[in-house]
């Protein structure tokens, strides 16, 4: 009888245990299987956020023009000071500066109007197809106190620097 036993056991023992590694194995292919449908998901969720950053993408590529283009910039800068009838217009560059993908220049602006016409001014330059950065403005009134405003102010006009390899 023990020889019966001893030889079931023996082929009883090899049986039970090559049962637990295929059930371990078949537990790690789950837990595989289901880190792999998170990330799937996490997937399909990534390609709707940059299927939804696509506009803005190419809203800072028109914005971000790949040269500096300061003469036009300058141009509409004092087209946008007519429109809004601003006096003793001065649309000067300061400095310039660049790095491995964004160049600036800085600018300095000057004009004279009332608040209303500096509002104005002010959101038809954001209104502007280029990215500016107002850094600092000065409003100073007039010394007789006219409703008339002077305004002296410092902004970043941004590029990109154009590469010659393709990104």
């Amino acid at each position: 009888m023990t020889i019966v036993t001893g030889f079931g056991l023996f082929q009883y023992y090899p049986h039970v245990r090559t049962a637990h590694t295929i059930r371990k194995a078949i537990e790690q292919q789950k837990v595989i299987s289901d880190e792999t449908d998170l990330l799937i998901q996490q997937m399909s969720q990534l390609r709707g956020q940059v299927d939804s950053l696509k506009p803005v993408k190419a809203e800072f590529e028109e914005k971000l023009p790949r040269t500096r283009q300061v003469a036009a910039l300058w141009q509409q800068i004092t087209d946008v000071m007519n429109q809004h009838r601003l006096t003793s217009q001065v649309v000067q560059r300061e400095s310039e500066s660049e790095d491995d993908r964004f160049g600036t220049v800085r600018i300095h602006l000057e004009c004279g109007g009332t608040f209303q016409q500096m509002y104005a001014f002010f959101q038809s330059l954001h209104a502007l197809d280029r990215f500016i950065r107002i850094e600092k403005f000065k409003l100073t009134n007039e010394n007789n106190y006219s409703g008339q405003v002077k305004l002296d102010a410092t902004a970043q006009v941004y590029y990109q620097i154009a590469s010659t390899d393709s990104q």
